[in-house]
């Protein structure tokens, strides 16, 4: 077991502001939000009609973070004679399931009276993006609303996951002007939805640290960009630009 000198790798990678009281968490949605999964540059695409190429929803506060849950299915064959139990015969392993919290405060207007990024405007498109992804893509094939990725520091990396359910409450105080709300509770139900080519199998699971790295392995609980054998040539990067442990530079 090599040594890991994990206080050195922590400050290198702790943003400072973490530990300034009164100071806001990094606009990041790659360190604390989400990142539309658009694998092929589509969504993208479709976007640039409405003066729009940004793919990122920030995260500015959530009342907890996800608990990890997950499970193994196995099926029972009870009609053995004389077995004082059924034999359990495993079958797959249950998708894992995500109940979380966000709360966007607006405070200011917008960003003509306040240099602050959580503009009352700026969160009520925040939440527009977010309601969009439970509705399907009219993009001539009928798709299904695209994969996010969850990112919330060190402990969910680039985890691809589907939006099963949004409850959105508005809750005081509201804008005098426009009577909006300023601030924003939603209540999200996902759960993880890997690629189909990608296996996670229990080798790299057990012997991985710190939750999301295997020694010398793959990142198991991160998505994992297909071979760039099987991407069309323009979408193909460098192994340089690949993501390649927990620790490694929040910076896109």
């Amino acid at each position: 077991m090599p040594y890991i000198d994990f206080n050195t790798i922590l400050a290198n990678n702790w943003d400072q502001d973490y530990h300034k009281t009164g100071r806001p968490v990094p606009v990041n949605a790659f360190m604390f939000g989400f990142v539309v999964l658009d694998w092929d540059g589509q969504f993208r695409k479709r976007l640039r009609k409405y003066k729009t190429r940004d793919l990122k929803i920030p995260f500015q506060y959530i009342e907890k973070v996800p608990d990890w849950q997950k499970g193994a299915q196995y099926n029972e064959i009870s009609d053995i004679m004389g077995r004082f139990e059924p034999p359990a015969i495993y079958t797959n392993s249950t998708a894992q399931e995500f109940t979380m919290t966000l709360i966007y405060v607006a405070e200011a207007l917008d960003s003509r009276t306040s240099s602050t990024p959580w503009t009352l405007e700026k969160i009520e498109d925040l939440v527009r993006r977010i309601q969009s992804f439970v509705f399907p893509q009219y993009d001539g094939q009928y798709s299904p609303p695209p994969k996010l990725l969850l990112n919330i520091g060190n402990i969910y990396k680039d985890v691809p996951v589907v939006i099963k359910q949004i409850q959105i409450e508005n809750t005081e105080p509201f804008h005098v002007g426009t009577g909006i709300s300023m601030t924003k509770k939603i209540t999200l139900e996902f759960r993880a939805s890997y690629p189909m080519w990608q296996g996670i199998k229990a080798t790299d699971v057990y012997a991985a640290y710190e939750g999301n790295a295997g020694l010398g392995g793959p990142d198991v609980f991160a998505y994992e960009r297909l071979d760039d054998r099987y991407l069309p040539r323009s979408k193909r990067v460098s192994k340089r630009q690949l993501y390649k442990g927990p620790f490694d530079n929040f910076g896109r």
